[in-house]
């Protein structure tokens, strides 16, 4: 598992709205209260004292977040908050299953990041500035889910995101599992989640 940041996959001009790290921060409540203090000290040495859902944050920022604390707390601890924000993402009424929770993720995670209003958005990196989710269903209870090779974030993250998204939508005598696949062209980290 690479944790490394590779500022050359993203466009240069990138950012990820506050509410990606405000979902972060309340989750890490319940999960691991160093979790969250670590977070917030992060956050103030880039200048971030309180994180505003609406407003954008340059994608190295956001990003170096979740690397600091993968480094300095581990893959295993930034990946159980990653899961308890993915069980805690607010959902519209009509994503009421795991599938459809996979159908949204991709759009979801899009819709949080853009590219600076004053950027240059041209090049192919400009309609795709900080990658996205592939899913595809292999099954009714089976998807393999990819991260993009523009994903900024560390790939523990995508694969907590996942988990806690379908564990979210499954009952309590369901059975969650995730195995990290190979990878195809254009993608940098794959995962089969299998749900029964």
């Amino acid at each position: 598992m690479s944790t490394e940041f590779d500022p050359i996959q993203h466009h240069p001009d990138a950012e990820a709205q506050g509410r990606y790290l405000q979902h972060f921060l309340q989750s890490t409540e319940d999960v691991l209260p160093a979790l969250r203090r670590r977070t917030q000290d992060v956050l103030a040495a880039k200048g971030i004292e309180d994180v505003d859902r609406e407003a954008y944050y340059p994608i190295e920022d956001v990003a170096g977040v979740f690397q600091n604390i993968a480094a300095s707390m581990g893959e295993r601890t930034l990946s159980r908050g990653a899961e308890k924000m993915g069980l805690d993402l607010p959902v519209p009424a009509s994503v009421d299953s795991p599938h459809a929770a996979l159908e949204r993720l991709d759009d979801r995670h899009r819709e949080s990041c853009r590219i600076s209003p004053d950027a240059d958005e041209s090049g192919p990196a400009a309609t795709d500035p900080a990658g996205g989710y592939d899913v595809t269903f292999v099954d009714p209870a089976t998807a393999r889910v990819a991260i993009t090779d523009r994903y900024p974030f560390p790939d523990v993250m995508a694969g907590g995101i996942v988990r806690g998204a379908v564990n979210r939508l499954t009952d309590a005598n369901t059975s969650v599992r995730t195995e990290r696949v190979p990878t195809d062209h254009g993608e940098r980290a794959a995962w089969e989640i299998t749900w029964a």
